[in-house]
């Protein structure tokens, strides 16, 4: 079989509650869905010890330029997109939307942006006016996911690790599915 790559985009890893419970959901999705996950977290650490000289922020920083390259590498990305969001973010989904990344979004809150969630809808990527829309706060992008998981209507508000990680790995899979159809 044949190991798909997804990007974990998100600033939860910023948070010490979110970035354990998320590690606990990329170990899952690894060792029992077999994926190979980049989380920008691992990535850039890993990328500051072997360049102790290089900047870390900016244009040209290994935050960047590390979180890009394995963005271009994975085969979905995967974005939180919560109550709490971050520029970085924005800028991981939109180079993942500028190569044609297909992206799949997910929240752990029941309300949005002002407006409800919990829809799901399978996106052609070629399919524009079905596109589903969400704008984003703080920076107003328009962002048009391939799929959109809101896993508190899914499962009661009885989220696990094992819940999120069994969703992700069947929604991916899907999306890579329908574009493998195009």
């Amino acid at each position: 079989m044949n190991k798909k790559a997804m990007y974990w985009a998100g600033p939860r890893c910023f948070v010490a509650s979110m970035r354990h419970f998320d590690s606990k959901v990329i170990e899952i999705l690894e060792t029992n869905y077999l994926w190979i996950v980049y989380y920008p977290l691992r990535l850039v650490s890993n990328a500051i010890k072997k360049n102790k000289n290089k900047p870390i922020y900016g244009k040209e920083g290994m935050m960047r330029t590390t979180c890009f390259k394995y963005v271009d590498k994975c085969d979905v990305i995967v974005t939180y997109i919560g109550l709490i969001w971050d520029s970085g973010t924005a800028r991981e989904v939109e180079h993942a939307i500028m190569q044609n990344k297909p992206i799949l979004a997910w929240s752990d809150s029941s309300v949005i942006y002002g407006e409800t969630a919990g829809r799901i809808e399978v996106i052609n990527g070629r399919d524009t006016d079905r596109l589903f829309v969400k704008t984003l706060p703080f920076n107003a992008m328009d962002v048009a996911f391939d799929r959109y998981i809101e896993l508190s209507k899914l499962y009661d508000f009885d989220l696990s690790e094992k819940h999120l990680a069994r969703e992700i790995d069947k929604q991916a899979r899907e999306i890579l599915n329908l574009r493998s159809h195009i």
